[in-house]
């Protein structure tokens, strides 16, 4: 019984926090390339090995040792992690443009021109300061966006909604 009521929990939080996956799915598969999760081994009860998944916040070619052992870890950082500014040609009018363009953490584009994206690119390189700006709200974002206290606060007030 405690296996099945077990699984309805973990299955309506899934469900309830399948919008912040969404967000957090995008946030990392739109900057790099490879795989969303990463999978890692960890000693479990009696001390068998078990393998964990997680959302990936490091680059795919970061070496296979620990963080603190990297000359420099910061290199291997996701965007939304480093808080690098975002540059990107979009279609007008998305939920995804609309967040880079009002949270202010990068530049998007919407039409065709290499040479109008090429002078917007150099305009994010010619200006340090907006970079510096647009990378502390890169990384408020990612704070108010992916924090623990956000996740445990979703998840209270749909319990709270669902018993109700």
């Amino acid at each position: 019984m405690k296996r099945i009521v077990d699984l309805l929990v973990t299955l309506g939080l899934m469900l309830i926090l399948a919008p912040l996956f969404l967000l957090l799915v995008l946030a990392i598969m739109l900057p790099s390339v490879g795989s969303v999760l990463f999978r890692t081994q960890r000693v479990g009860k009696v001390n068998k090995l078990f393998a964990l998944y997680k959302f990936r916040t490091m680059r795919m070619d970061t070496a296979q040792v620990a963080t603190y052992l990297l000359r420099e870890p910061d290199q291997f950082l996701t965007y939304m992690q480093a808080g690098l500014p975002i540059l990107t040609r979009i279609n007008q009018g998305t939920d995804l443009a609309n967040i880079i363009n009002g949270e202010g953490v990068g530049r998007t584009y919407t039409g065709n021109s290499v040479e109008e994206l090429r002078a917007i690119a150099e305009q994010l390189v010619d200006d340090p300061k907006g970079r510096q700006l647009m990378a502390l709200c890169g990384r408020a974002l990612s704070d108010r966006i992916f924090s623990p206290t956000r996740a445990v606060n979703q998840i209270i007030g749909a319990i709270c909604a669902a018993a109700k």
